[in-house]
């Protein structure tokens, strides 16, 4: 009996160990997206091709699976006149992309850019207000822009 029982947790570690070192962690950190034009001059270039509310940059270190990659996230938010059609969405956002690459300090600190088009909406009720947040996002590789 002792012999079976022994066989069993030495089943049931072996299984628990094999099932820790089988995961794979994600981790996430900021990484500083260092423009080498004054702040204004983007917002210049960007306000050629789109006019919204409020522009967010921010860089990411990514470490998975014992890889690190590096990705820029760029939040449009409350776009006025975005295009209805997803292609020329995608167009848009590849511009967009594009300008902010080339305002880059570095053009090679970002493997890839997120562009997204974030429509916010406030409301108010009995217990304060309500946001809400709905968007569409582009990706892309930094060799492609």
């Amino acid at each position: 009996m002792k012999k079976n029982l022994f066989l069993h947790n030495g089943l049931l570690s072996f299984l628990i160990v094999l099932l820790l070192t089988q995961c794979k962690y994600t981790t996430t950190s900021q990484k500083q997206a260092i423009l080498n034009i004054p702040s204004d001059s983007l917002s210049y270039q960007l306000g050629r091709i789109i006019v919204c509310k409020h522009i967010d940059i921010t860089g990411k270190d990514i470490k998975a699976g014992g890889q690190i990659s590096t990705e820029l996230d760029i939040s449009m938010i409350n776009s006025k006149d975005l295009p209805s059609d997803r292609n020329n969405q995608n167009e848009l956002a590849k511009k967009i992309a594009t300008i902010i690459k080339n305002a880059l300090q570095n053009k090679n600190d970002f493997d890839s850019y997120k562009v997204f088009f974030i429509t916010e909406t406030k409301s108010e009720n009995a217990m304060g207000t309500i946001t809400k947040k709905n968007y569409i996002s582009f990706d892309f590789k930094k060799v492609e822009i």
